[in-house]
């Protein structure tokens, strides 16, 4: 059952007096949740601003479960986007997370973190492909220019050196995951103060993240 202070709720209501079946609430401090309820916790399919999103602060709509992100859902927060499963408020399972900088990744996560394959879109219009465990990068890779005519082979996030197109497709292949296609318009400048993605830099990934949403790049630039 919910614990915090509720300003206001309208909905259904059980035996016990417990919200069940779809209400409102609104907490002290503005954070509303709009969707299914049952005996006392958010359960079912809704939305949720502010407390009313569990973490305090963005939003989240999709699956609950007693309260939980549980089930696919779309989080929002510091201007990223996380669409895909979640697992008992961490994301888990298959997901796209769009940073606040502009780069995405797609792929696996594991207890909040990338862990298992996927593709890493940056801003500059580079992708690579490629395996990470405890979110960081495992094993061997492919990153490709902006407009696709270039690849470098990658293992362990480190570039080691150019190869051709062919061979760029075969540990991609290797990895379930297609060629990465090329941006549909001009990629966008950076941001101020940053620089485009060098093909061999190695991206530095935080051993843990804030609960609930990984909503940084995970590349340390």
């Amino acid at each position: 059952e919910e614990r915090a202070v509720a300003t206001r709720y309208e909905g259904g209501l059980n035996a016990a007096g417990q919200a069940e079946g779809h209400g409102v609430c609104t907490w002290v401090d503005g954070g509303t949740y709009s969707g299914e309820w049952r005996r006392g916790t958010r359960h079912g399919s809704g939305r949720g601003d502010g407390r009313g999103g569990t973490n305090g602060q963005g939003s989240y709509r999709g699956e609950w479960c007693f309260s939980k992100w549980h089930g696919h859902g779309t989080a929002r927060m510091g201007g990223a986007t996380y669409t895909g499963q979640f697992r008992a408020n961490l994301k888990e399972g298959r997901g796209v997370c769009r940073f606040a900088d502009g780069d995405s990744y797609s792929g696996q996560w594991l207890n909040d973190i990338q862990h298992g394959v996927g593709t890493y879109a940056y801003l500059d219009g580079q992708a690579e492909v490629g395996g990470f465990a405890a979110h960081r990068d495992l094993g061997i890779g492919v990153r490709w220019s902006a407009d696709r005519q270039t690849a470098w082979r990658m293992h362990d996030g480190k570039g080691l050196g150019e190869i051709s197109l062919p061979k760029a497709r075969a540990p991609a292949g290797t990895l379930g995951l297609p060629v990465p296609p090329a941006p549909s318009r001009a990629p966008d400048e950076p941001a101020a103060g940053r620089s485009p993605a060098p093909p061999y830099s190695s991206r530095v990934l935080p051993a843990r993240v804030p609960p609930a949403l990984l909503m940084i790049p995970p590349h340390g630039r």
